[in-house]
């Protein structure tokens, strides 16, 4: 894969060569002659066919996680944090048995596969927020609470410039594990009434050159009462975003704002 020097800025396939944009920046390969037809029924290809049936499992769950954390989605990622979960549930299914192509994603029994899983590997919660917190997750796993002890944001947090207040984020999401049926040869959520639901609370907006001296604390609640069942996972998520304040109203940073997988449940 070359990178495009050129003053033209192109997509598409020209000839032999595919020319495509990635994160700002243009890139060219050479454009492949596989035939999609022969993929789907060649034998050759049946190691190619069972990988792709497991990846699209892989991709199923990962728009099922995106999903659960909409509301806070767009601020939060960068522009490959779907592949790079898709790459760890693909992790996933291949510690399970079964027939290769068929083998379930199961996030119930390997969550700490999840945990730690920044939104966006530009900014990591970890590194802009080291406030001292603390999360506890109901016994039912249908809420959280989140809370921050007493810091000072000039020791504790990363602030990006001209910024003036932040927010701190308690987000949980709920997927499901995923199974292959045979009928369809499509992967299905186990539970699907249940899956892909969120909910997520903001602390209120908090001057950056103050010192916090109470306890903030927040607390998320899953819609609906939901009764969940062992075979779908909560996922925890904490985060922190960046505004600055004119005229009493905040503006949203672009860049800055950080999320993780803190617990899975």
């Amino acid at each position: 894969m070359a990178k495009n020097k050129s003053i033209f800025q192109v997509t598409g396939a020209m000839g032999p060569v595919t020319f495509f944009e990635l994160e700002g920046e243009y890139f060219a390969k050479r454009t492949t002659s596989l035939d999609k037809n022969k993929i789907l029924t060649d034998p050759n290809f049946q190691r190619t066919r069972e990988n792709m049936s497991e990846f699209g499992a892989a991709g199923h769950t990962a728009k099922s996680f995106r999903n659960a954390f909409a509301a806070v989605i767009r601020s939060m990622t960068d522009a490959r944090m779907t592949g790079r979960l898709t790459a760890e549930l693909r992790s996933i299914v291949l510690l399970a048995d079964g027939v290769r192509g068929q083998r379930p994603l199961n996030i119930s029994e390997h969550k700490e596969k999840l945990v730690g899983f920044e939104f966006n590997n530009h900014d990591h919660f970890s590194k802009i927020c080291n406030a001292p917190l603390t999360l506890s997750i109901t016994p039912d796993r249908t809420g959280s609470t989140l809370t921050i002890n007493p810091f000072n944001p000039v020791n504790n947090l990363t602030i990006p410039q001209n910024a003036t207040h932040f927010r701190i984020v308690n987000a949980l999401g709920v997927v499901s594990d995923e199974q292959y049926d045979s009928t369809s040869r499509k992967y299905y959520p186990v539970d699907a009434i249940n899956n892909a639901i969120g909910a997520v609370t903001y602390s209120d907006y908090i001057p950056v050159d103050t010192s916090v001296i109470a306890p903030v604390i927040i607390t998320a609640t899953l819609p609906g009462a939901p009764v969940l069942p062992a075979n779908v996972s909560v996922i925890n998520a904490i985060g922190i975003e960046f505004s600055q304040e004119i005229n009493l109203q905040y503006y949203l940073f672009a860049q800055g704002n950080a999320m993780m997988v803190k617990v899975v449940g």
